[in-house]
């Protein structure tokens, strides 16, 4: 991109989509680990004795609830961000379209230039 701002709304979109995708795959995770912890629970049985299981299942799949929760709103929130760009340009689209006049200096040249 060059000296300017904005954004590929289509390209935008299709990164929210694509983040759709993924937290799709993320989604349910946390109850595929609870089930893990559980065989584990029982596959060790009473003998020895192996103690912690609840603590240690809660822990993470509380955090892996986080997860899933991020790649939800990410995804949710790169979409709206696409959605609301491309009405902001559509917008603002008109008023650049009117202005048929030349400016008395030059664009992007000055004290403060990158040029």
């Amino acid at each position: 991109m060059g000296h300017e701002s904005g954004a590929d709304v289509t390209d935008a979109h299709s990164g929210g989509v694509l983040a759709e995708n993924a937290a799709l795959r993320i989604i349910g995770a946390s109850a595929d680990f609870e089930d893990a912890i559980e065989a584990a629970k029982d596959a060790a049985g009473k003998t020895p004795g192996v103690t912690g299981w609840s603590g240690y299942s809660s822990t993470q799949v509380e955090s892996i609830r986080d997860v899933e929760d991020h790649a939800r709103d990410i995804a949710g929130n790169i979409q709206s961000s696409a959605e609301e760009i491309s009405s902001t340009d559509q917008e603002s689209s008109g008023g650049f379209s009117e202005s048929d006049g030349d400016l008395s200096r030059p664009i992007n040249h000055g004290p403060y230039s990158i040029y």
